[in-house]
């Protein structure tokens, strides 16, 4: 996904955009998580601060304030409940990790809230890149699987 019109549909567990946004909007990606499962989802958004040299000096014009909020729909609309946010008014990157067990559909959403502040007219939209990973965690009885294993296979080697 690069560009172009914002991603729509259910994304696959794995990826990035590179993409703008307007001051006031949002941008959603929307994710959707089986029953019985465990899964940890990271998203991480960065973009840059607006900036110009003049003379051999930099002169700072624009700090946009972007945040990244995971939504949980519960009824078939984007941000029903609030999972978990990463806000911060005057960073350039925000990340959230949380693991989930709710099956459902997940939005992850990049809101352009604000600028942090902002010298001579500069454009009231942003770009940014996003990541994102969902990663199924495996069940405590997984632990002692790989464990009793690799315990087995120790005795198995002195015995030899």
């Amino acid at each position: 996904i690069l560009g172009g019109d914002p991603p729509t549909g259910f994304l696959p567990g794995t990826g990035w955009d590179l993409h703008s946004v307007q001051l006031g909007e949002s941008l959603f990606y929307q994710f959707s998580l089986a029953t019985d499962v465990v899964a940890s989802i990271r998203g991480t958004l960065v973009w840059y601060r607006e900036r110009r040299e003049v003379d051999g000096a930099v002169e700072d014009l624009k700090q946009a304030n972007l945040d990244l909020l995971l939504w949980l729909d519960l009824d078939g609309g984007a941000g029903d409940r609030l999972v978990a946010q990463s806000v911060s008014e005057y960073n350039t990157t925000e990340h959230l990790e949380v693991e989930v067990s709710e099956a459902g559909t997940y939005f992850l959403e990049v809101r352009y809230t604000d600028d942090s502040f902002k010298r001579l007219g500069s454009l009231n939209d942003e770009s940014f890149a996003v990541a994102w990973d969902l990663v199924a965690v495996p069940e405590p009885a997984g632990y002692a699987l790989i464990a009793g294993l690799f315990v087995g296979c120790l005795g198995m080697r002195r015995r030899r």
